[in-house]
């Protein structure tokens, strides 16, 4: 429309209170204009807008048709929207009705599902109560004498049989003696030296506590630098001390 900038709800209210005449709306110019803005988009539309215009351009094409068409009764525009409110009243509730509906039909549908499932009674049925199990059914008085004289007596505790292992004790006072023997001649080794030839992990065990006892009466040296280094052993020599360490091995300490 020549001279009108605004937007189509404004032009809209002007035709409604009489300020624009209708006649003077070229609608085919603004349909023609709106899908010529459709195509441009390239689908990226406002929903909400779309349905908008439609309502209004469809309320002005009712308007401008009403005035063209031979009508007996004059036309009242604020009647014509009354009506319209009206009917759009009646379309949102026949929508809420039809809602309603198909929401009955799924419960109906659910009810009629759940109608096929019987649930389970919480404690058992009357005939079931006979059918427990008799727990003395199978108690004696030859059992309870039984377990009566295995509580009574006293039992000769467990023990367990070790026969086949078959593993030889070593005495510690036995590589102490070997020790004294063959250090002197060795003078300064080391700990690998002396159970290279041992593949008893006994053996080694027993050699190593010979080693500390030695080591605690003097009688040699033991080094080590670090954990991971050799454990080196030098002979030192006889002291007063070895009769305490004879004294300490003379029973019988096996490894």
């Amino acid at each position: 429309m020549d001279g009108y900038d605004g937007s189509l709800e404004s032009l809209v209210e002007k035709v409604i209170d009489g300020s624009i005449d209708i006649f003077n709306i070229s609608l085919y110019e603004l349909v023609s204009s709106y899908v010529n803005y459709l195509n441009t988009a390239d689908g990226m539309v406002d929903l909400e807008e779309a349905s908008e215009f439609l309502m209004l351009s469809a309320l002005l094409i009712e308007l401008k048709s009403s005035k063209l068409l031979p009508d007996p009764d004059p036309v009242n525009i604020e009647e014509e929207l009354e009506d319209l409110s009206e009917r759009d009243l009646l379309v949102s509730r026949l929508l809420r009705c039809r809602a309603y509906a198909a929401a009955g039909r799924k419960f109906a549908l659910m009810i009629s599902h759940a109608s096929l499932s019987v649930p389970h009674p919480a404690s058992p049925n009357d005939a079931s109560v006979d059918f427990k199990p008799n727990l003395l059914e199978t108690v004696t008085a030859e059992s309870l004498q039984e377990i009566m004289y295995l509580l009574l007596t006293k039992q000769a505790p467990q023990r367990v049989d070790m026969s086949h292992v078959g593993v030889d004790s070593i005495r510690v006072s036995d590589v102490i003696a070997s020790l004294v023997n063959t250090l002197p001649y060795l003078g300064r080794t080391t700990f690998r030296h002396l159970v290279c030839q041992m593949h008893d992990r006994l053996g080694i065990i027993a050699h190593f506590l010979a080693l500390l006892e030695l080591a605690r009466v003097g009688t040699v040296v033991l080094e080590q630098r670090s954990y991971s280094d050799e454990l080196y052993v030098t002979w030192i020599g006889m002291s007063g001390n070895m009769q305490s360490l004879e004294v300490n091995f003379s029973d019988t300490r096996n490894v």
